[in-house]
């Protein structure tokens, strides 16, 4: 807490290779459709490519600030100036990969959830870049000699930014009666669409439910604790 500040500054480069299934799929051919299954079971080599918490890019920046710059006036001014704090946090990140798919058992693996594009390697795409900003004022109130009253207000995602935390991911459908796909690029089923607001709800997505959970729109918060 040099001169009443700590700072922290970090970004992380990474990459994940791999392919499926993953451990978490279930018993193929008895529970239903699994997108965590290979796409071709007769080829696992055909899967390796970037996996689905492949993230290439982290940035954060964080801080504290104390003012305890009133700590020498008198006792009325330093009880309204003295003991606040200001802290914070910057993220930003890159997409993950996700696929894209058919919606159709084109193989017939009696598995239509993990059916690609012909000619389409796995998770050849990329959900946007996120970021969020994070502040927090406390105020601290000494009551007794042992005794304290914290207040603070923070924010998550203060500007609201809209951050999808996934996207429609089926690409094509397969007319089975003419053997033709067709491309899905409009409507609320539109590739890429995102399926929810994510942190931040100033994106469009797949149902304007008011019940939709928002999943980290921005939240403002007020609070006190105290400190014994």
């Amino acid at each position: 807490m040099s001169h009443n500040f700590q700072g922290m500054v970090s970004y992380t480069w990474s990459q994940v290779i791999d392919d499926v299934p993953d451990a978490t799929a279930v018993v193929p051919f008895s529970s239903g459709d699994d997108s965590k299954m290979l796409a071709d079971p007769q080829c696992a080599r055909c899967d390796r490519a970037s996996g689905l918490t492949d993230q290439r890019h982290r940035f954060v920046i964080s801080g504290i600030w104390q003012l305890n710059y009133a700590d020498t006036l008198s006792r009325v001014p330093k009880a309204i100036l003295g003991g606040w704090e200001i802290s914070t946090i910057f993220i930003t990140q890159s997409g993950q990969p996700f696929s894209g798919l058919l919606g159709s058992d084109l193989n017939n693996d009696s598995n239509r959830a993990n059916d690609r594009v012909p000619g389409e390697g796995r998770n050849v795409f990329t959900l946007p870049s996120t970021w969020s900003l994070d502040p927090r004022f406390t105020k601290k109130i000494a009551l007794t000699e042992r005794a304290n009253l914290q207040l603070f207000a923070e924010a998550f995602n203060i500007f609201n930014h809209s951050n999808p935390q996934a996207v429609k991911n089926t690409q094509y459908m397969l007319n089975s009666a003419t053997n033709t796909l067709t491309p899905l690029n409009t409507g609320v089923n539109a590739f890429r669409l995102a399926t929810n607001p994510g942190p931040g709800c100033g994106c469009e997505y797949q149902y304007a439910s008011p019940s939709l959970n928002l999943n980290g729109a921005r939240i403002l918060q007020l609070g006190a604790k105290i400190s014994f």
